[in-house]
């Protein structure tokens, strides 16, 4: 059935993506994600999937963006979701780096069967879209997210922290001195990267031994959810990201 689908939105919109129905990410919700009692519940826009690099280096291409946005716009996104992936499509065209790379090399993709590579969400996190990649590593539950941030969040500041820009983006977030009922410990630590070094933000958990690793690079925030094995200094001394307009390969 995913096979027809996917069949059918190439023939009929774009020829690098699929609609992704029935299974959900293997990752836990948003944790900002709120729901107020008798508000009008907005209609399910489901996340786009990629199976390769070359297929999300296709999709950000200027003459498949209109593609993009409609995918997004036919399955009833807000007006501000859809100008938000927008906005994130002319930033990742006019050459920030969004591909990660260990090492200088794009990453290894899980390529397993039956879960998704590269999943774009329209809204999500702090409501921007996010990128999820999905490396092949030990342990299915290992993700990379980035998100472009908006105009104005990095203004006055040359060397914003995870916690600066989060504070902005929503205030009442899990952050420094604000931790949430799921947390064990949220803290600062001094991170280097393979081409710069970064105050990365690491929130600990009380039931889940993965922690998440939020950075600024550039200008992204990055967040990196992964358990011990993953988060150590010799991994992330090989990580950086690349624009997705160089060669992405296959």
């Amino acid at each position: 059935m995913k096979k027809i689908l996917i069949l059918l939105l190439a023939m009929t919109c774009i020829s690098f993506c699929a609609c992704h129905t029935s299974e959900q990410p293997d990752t836990p919700p948003a944790e900002n994600a709120t729901k107020t009692p008798g508000s009008p519940v907005s209609p399910a826009v489901y996340p786009l999937e990629f199976a390769s690099w070359k297929e999300l280096q296709n999709a950000f291409a200027p003459q498949n963006e209109n593609n993009l946005c409609s995918y997004f716009s036919e399955q009833g996104a807000e007006n501000k979701k859809l100008e938000n992936i927008r906005a994130m499509v002319g930033k990742i065209q006019s050459g920030i780096p969004v591909l990660p790379c260990l090492d200088g090399n794009l990453i290894e993709l899980r390529n397993e069967t039956g879960f998704p590579n590269v999943m774009l969400f329209p809204s999500e996190l702090y409501d921007l879209p996010w990128l999820w990649y999905f490396p092949a590593y030990s342990g299915r539950n290992f993700y990379i997210q980035i998100a472009c941030l908006p105009d104005g969040v990095l203004e006055k500041d040359s060397a914003p922290t995870a916690s600066d820009v989060i504070k902005k983006l929503s205030p009442g977030s899990p952050n420094l001195n604000n931790l949430g009922m799921q947390h064990k410990a949220i803290y600062q630590q001094e991170l280097k990267l393979r081409d710069r070094t970064v105050t990365a933000l690491i929130t600990e958990y009380k039931s889940d031994s993965r922690n998440s690793i939020a950075f600024v690079y550039g200008e992204l925030l990055v967040i990196v959810r992964c358990d011990p094995a993953v988060w150590s200094p010799e991994w992330f001394s090989a990580l950086s990201f690349v624009p997705c307009a160089e060669n992405a390969g296959s």
